[in-house]
């Protein structure tokens, strides 16, 4: 959506009501608004106030170079004093020296943001790795207990059928203290 009207309404929080009741101090926290996503605005201009705001349109500027190229011909002439007046500010060294120090800081700010979503990313990495770890070591000893239980079973099986601990211990592949140390072997 390219351009939004934002009006607020009061509503009470559980019944979800709009309160009609007007309080000064509510009021001053809400305004009416208006949202248009610029780089959105196609080249045919629905108002004034799109034409006004394409003054500032991205795509009227050359690639790595922060001053836009506007031709104040290209709009009505209510609009030219606004152009001129952006177009002065861009010939005064000391704003160009603010626009370098912004955008250096932007760049800057971009590169944290980048390193910090990378270290996160990293981390969680991480993190997703030793939960996986984890998770195969769990599944791992969970089998382990699972092959012990069915020996302990097999063995108390054969015991019960009277088959000597040494035939037992050859037949599962145990030595004879191993076999004794499982429950139920004496």
């Amino acid at each position: 959506m390219i351009r939004i009207a934002s009006n607020h309404f009061i509503r009470d929080r559980y019944t979800r009501e709009i309160i009609e009741q007007r309080n000064p101090f509510i009021e001053s926290l809400f305004h009416q608004g208006i949202i248009i996503n610029i780089p959105a605005l196609s080249q045919k201009r629905r108002d004034e106030l799109e034409l006004l705001l394409s003054i500032f349109d991205q795509a009227n500027r050359q690639e790595n170079h922060p001053i836009m190229n506007v031709k104040e011909t290209d709009f009505p002439k209510k609009f030219r004093p606004i152009i001129r007046r952006l177009q002065a500010a861009i010939q005064e060294k000391e704003i160009q020296d603010i626009m370098t120090v912004e955008d250096d800081f932007l760049s800057e700010l971009n590169e944290y943001e980048n390193r910090i979503a990378e270290a996160t990313k990293q981390k969680e990495e991480a993190q997703r790795k030793q939960e996986e770890e984890r998770k195969q070591k769990e599944e791992a000893q969970r089998k382990q207990e699972e092959e012990r239980k069915q020996k302990e079973e097999a063995i108390k099986l054969l015991l019960s059928l009277g088959l000597p601990k040494e035939e037992i211990a050859r037949k599962l592949g145990l030595s004879l203290e191993e076999l004794e140390g499982f429950d139920g072997v004496e």
